[in-house]
């Protein structure tokens, strides 16, 4: 299925010395087109490259629906993918890890309201002959600042992190307006990141 929009970071993200998992990536968007799966984006490290900022990745991560991703699982179990699941403090299914060889693909659940906004604020491009959704700098900026949030380890050495990194990098390839950069603040705030540690982060 050939569209017109190809992004192109892709083919020199896939010819990457860093990147493993080409086989892993055509898997998965051959299942998605034959199954016609359309709940899915693209996020993390493959999202950040596919927006600008070429920096190795060596997994490939999805948020995608709760059905799509129970697809995703039995039919990449039936390749002989290993498959790790967590769940939240629901007790909800909300990461789904399918390993094999080298090749790591990790679906992020949908469950909370800033990952239903990522599924619907997103960019779309031909990979592979296929077209996939990834998502837009804003949700990357969201998400990064979701985990840290997440993160058990709150001081200093996160400014040393791939999440700190990929937001300025955003922020600079994007030229986010002080009001953009004022509401990522305000986010950061809403969901727990300490204020010194917001002021580090976009300093």
């Amino acid at each position: 299925m050939k569209v017109l929009n190809a992004n192109p970071f892709f083919m020199e993200f896939l010819e990457s010395s860093d990147f493993k998992n080409s086989d892993a990536m055509k898997d998965i968007l051959n299942f998605l087109y034959r199954e016609k799966i359309k709940d899915i984006v693209i996020i993390g490290g493959v999202a950040v490259f596919l927006n600008g900022f070429k920096r190795s990745t060596m997994d490939i991560d999805f948020l995608v629906s709760r059905e799509s991703a129970l697809k995703i699982r039995d039919h990449f179990q039936s390749l002989g993918y290993k498959i790790t699941t967590s769940k939240d403090s629901n007790k909800d299914l909300s990461f789904i890890r399918l390993e094999k060889g080298s090749a790591i693909i990790e679906l992020i659940l949908a469950l909370e309201f800033y990952q239903r906004k990522a599924m619907k604020n997103n960019k779309e491009a031909e990979m592979m002959g296929f077209r996939i959704k990834y998502t837009s700098p804003e949700n990357i900026i969201e998400l990064k600042l979701k985990a840290i949030s997440q993160s058990s380890i709150l001081n200093n050495r996160i400014l040393d992190s791939s999440d700190i990194r990929d937001i300025r990098e955003m922020i600079r390839i994007n030229n986010f307006s002080k009001l953009d950069i004022s509401s990522f603040k305000k986010f950061a705030l809403a969901i727990g990141i300490d204020e010194d540690l917001v002021s580090k982060i976009f300093s």
